[in-house]
């Protein structure tokens, strides 16, 4: 949208109104316009007269443009904050699928395998999926964007995982023995996930109420 259109729209007005008053003066002379008084400045008066008509279109075709100009700018910020919150319901989606599978991992671990010393090899691995699950970029997006209400970060979850897999994996120092012996604290990983959820569950609960109503 620019002057130019708007022009082009209501500036045949304009041209109109003077092309009329001028037809009218060559076909009915100077006394409808000026009166038989030829002392009486006749063309300064009409010229005066026509810049204070010509002058109202002008205003009307740029406070139509002005409004045109703010009805647009107000369209286009409202896409912008549609489609910002489209990407960001997306993303809370997918980061909460992956909470929901690691959710699930843990509660099957809880209630099959048990503690580290009825399985140690198996807890080993099981630390290694849940550093996988946990090292998922989606998760760092919901964590940078929204407020998670626990102590636990992302980075504690993966420094406490990686400590395991790590020793596992290592040499078999007095450190890497007691880290491959601890018993792994599920109690990190539970906390994170429910005040993930539920951080989500808000979210997501805001995003409906918009979009629906």
């Amino acid at each position: 949208m620019n002057i130019r259109k708007e022009w082009d729209t209501w500036g045949w007005l304009i041209a109109l109104v003077l092309i009329v008053l001028v037809f009218a003066r060559l076909m009915f002379g100077r006394e409808p316009f000026c009166g038989v008084d030829e002392g009486e400045h006749c063309l300064r008066e009409w010229v005066s007269a026509l810049g204070a008509w010509a002058a109202v279109p002008a205003a009307v075709v740029t406070v139509i443009f002005l409004s045109r100009q703010v009805q647009e700018a107000a369209r286009h910020h409202r896409q912008t904050v549609a489609v910002q919150l489209d990407q960001k319901y997306e993303m809370v989606k997918g980061a909460k699928v992956v909470v929901e599978w690691a959710i699930r991992d843990v509660q099957a671990w809880i209630e099959g395998v048990g503690s580290a010393e009825d399985n140690l090899k198996a807890e080993i691995e099981f630390a290694r999926k849940c550093l996988q699950i946990y090292s998922n970029q989606v998760l760092d997006e919901f964590e940078n964007a929204f407020y998670i209400e626990t102590p636990t970060t992302l980075c504690l979850i993966r420094e406490t995982l990686k400590q395991k897999v790590d020793a596992a994996d290592g040499l078999s120092t007095l450190r890497n023995i007691v880290l491959r012996t601890q018993a792994l604290q599920l109690d990190i990983l539970q906390d994170f996930n429910r005040a993930f959820l539920s951080a989500a569950q808000r979210f997501l609960d805001r995003y409906d109420s918009l979009t629906n109503g």
